[in-house]
């Protein structure tokens, strides 16, 4: 799947982690099948919808991303990036660098966001490029709570601040994060790896509850 939603006479192709009933509104038209990524959240009004127009849904397991001679991941436009996960910084530290290596040793490479920290809209560009096809994205950087606030008002994104494992396990659990801001302020290298490394295993799943606040508050911002 590519990263805009696609449709033909029967199928409705949804690339992106959050289907709401918004996004039906503005794509479902005639079509009765609905194809999904593993893990994609459908929320409670959404789900209602589909079931009320009798939409079967499937899901679409993609291929994995290639690599390029050395191993390293394929980068642009043609790699598939739907199950990957990606990261920016706000400035460039190499310890960053060796902890997410260190991660992708362990079996998860994270894509990096060719995004310009200098412009102040950084964390909106980040948040967009997110939902455009990755699993879900980290940022590295000194204000998380600003970073937050600008990502949070795009919808779809769920940002969490985080600074320790419990903090990421409760935003997995209660929001469904998708989005982590990392302060850098201090942090070792086996701090920012295994910080890293408990988002990416992670699994979190808004609840329904949330979800459907979320919606609300989401199709409101549309109107």
């Amino acid at each position: 799947m590519s990263g805009t939603p696609q449709s033909s006479s029967v199928v409705l192709c949804w690339p992106k982690r959050l289907l709401s009933a918004d996004d039906l509104r503005r794509h479902l038209t005639s079509q009765r099948e609905l194809l999904i990524l593993p893990g994609t959240v459908i929320t409670p009004l959404a789900a209602d919808e589909l079931k009320a127009k009798g939409v079967r849904i499937h899901t679409h397991v993609p291929a994995p991303s290639p690599l390029l001679p050395g191993g390293r991941e394929a980068r642009g436009e043609g790699a598939p990036k739907e199950r990957t996960w990606c990261y920016a910084q706000e400035k460039n530290d190499a310890m960053i660098v060796a902890a997410l290596k260190a991660v992708a040793s362990d079996g998860t490479a994270l894509t990096r966001l060719d995004i310009s920290p200098a412009s102040a809209s950084w964390p909106r560009q980040a948040a967009e490029m997110i939902l455009a096809g990755h699993r879900g994205g980290i940022v590295f950087c000194s204000d998380p709570a600003s970073v937050c606030c600008v990502a949070n008002k795009i919808a779809g994104i769920r940002a969490a601040p985080v600074m320790n494992t419990a903090q990421v396990l409760r935003a997995q659990k209660y929001v469904g994060a998708n989005f982590f801001a990392i302060d850098m302020s201090g942090r070792t290298f086996f701090e920012v790896r295994h910080l890293v490394k408990s988002i990416v295993t992670g699994n979190g799943v808004c609840p329904p509850e949330m979800a459907r606040v979320f919606e609300e508050l989401e199709g409101h911002a549309h109107r």
